[in-house]
């Protein structure tokens, strides 16, 4: 797996399904075997996991993108049920993550990053959304 972004000024990713996106561009690359289908919806749900919960000021710019390709040159199997194999998403989560987090802390007038865990709470949408509210948070 290797992966590659591009950050800017603005950095607070809403990459929805079906959005066109390119201020951030990030791109991962696999020599395993996945279909498009399966690849769509994994990367979708390591973009929200990862890039869609980072900031840096809370601007959510119009052109943002994450893809990723597959060669298949690995000769792997491609999953089944409509999934890429578990170590093919685990690896595109470690890649985003990492790259989501060094955009993060290369942002405009960045000195520190902050990562944030809330917990406690009735479910994760109210926990993502104190954490949303903190981190973007001018004081």
């Amino acid at each position: 797996m290797l992966g590659i972004a591009k950050g800017a000024g603005m950095f607070h990713p809403n990459m929805a399904p079906l959005v066109p996106h390119a201020t951030m561009l990030a791109f991962l690359f696999t020599d395993a075997a996945a279909d498009g289908r399966s690849l769509a919806a994994a990367i979708a749900r390591v973009a929200e996991a990862t890039f869609n919960r980072a900031t840096v000021d809370g601007d959510t710019s119009t052109n943002d993108m994450l893809a990723v390709l597959a060669s298949g040159r690995a000769g792997t199997e491609p999953g089944h049920g409509g999934r890429v194999p578990a170590p093919l998403e685990e690896a595109m989560l470690l890649v985003a993550d990492e790259l989501a987090k060094k955009m993060v802390a290369d942002g405009e007038g960045a000195e520190h990053l902050i990562e944030l865990h809330v917990s406690g709470l009735a479910s994760d949408d109210d926990a993502l959304r104190i954490a949303r509210t903190v981190a973007t948070s001018p004081s």
